[in-house]
C-alpha cells in the first residue's frame, strides 16, 4: 500500500488543482505547499538521500521549465508550482514529458478556441506582422504587447493541460 501513496497523493493534488483552477482560476498555495512538504517526506522515507535528490531534481526542473512563461506574464505562479510538484513526485523525465504534452495540448486548445471565436486569422496576422517588424529592426524594437490581461484577451487555465498530460503520461508511457 505504501508504494502507491505518493501516486495517490499526487492524483488528489492534481484533481483538487484542476477543480479550483477551472472554478476559481486559482491554484491554492496551501494545497501545493502541503503536497510539497509531504512529497519530500515520503521521498526521503522511501529512498533516503538519493530519493530526496531525485525529488529535488524533478522539482527544480518543473519550476525551471515554466519560469520563463511565468516571468513573461503568460501563466500564473500556481501553474509553475503545480509542475514543480509533479516533478517532486514523479521525477525529471516524467515531468519533462508532462511539460511537452501539456504544451501541445495547450496549443491545440488555444487554436480551437481561437477558431471558435473567429479570431485565429487576426491573431496569426498580428504574429506575422510582429515577427516581421522585430526582424527588420534587428531585434531592437519590442513589437509584442505585454502578456498581461488586456481587453478582449482570451485567458486559458493551464492546470487542466498539466493534469491531462500527467494522467496521459502516467498511463501511456
Amino acid at each position: 500500500m505504501y508504494q502507491y501513496l505518493p501516486d495517490l497523493v499526487l492524483c488528489a493534488v492534481l484533481l483538487i488543482c484542476l477543480y479550483t483552477d477551472l472554478r476559481q482560476r486559482r491554484i491554492y498555495n496551501k494545497v501545493i505547499f502541503a503536497a510539497i512538504l509531504l512529497g519530500f517526506m515520503l521521498s526521503f522515507h522511501a529512498h533516503g538521500a538519493s530519493g530526496l535528490l531525485q525529488s529535488v531534481e524533478g522539482f527544480l526542473l518543473g519550476a525551471g521549465l515554466l519560469l520563463l512563461p511565468f516571468a513573461a506574464g503568460g501563466m500564473g505562479a500556481g501553474d509553475l508550482k503545480l509542475l514543480a510538484t509533479i516533478g517532486l513526485y514523479k521525477g525529471a523525465v516524467f515531468t519533462f514529458h508532462v511539460f511537452l504534452l501539456a504544451a501541445v495540448l495547450g496549443g491545440v486548445f488555444a487554436v480551437l478556441l481561437l477558431l471558435r471565436r473567429r479570431k485565429l486569422i487576426a491573431v496569426l496576422k498580428d504574429i506575422q506582422q510582429g515577427v516581421y517588424i522585430l526582424l527588420c529592426s534587428s531585434f531592437k524594437i519590442n513589437v509584442f504587447p505585454s502578456m498581461h490581461q488586456s481587453e478582449g484577451e482570451i485567458l486559458l487555465p493551464y492546470a487542466p493541460m498539466l493534469v491531462i498530460a500527467s494522467f496521459l503520461v502516467y498511463f501511456l508511457v
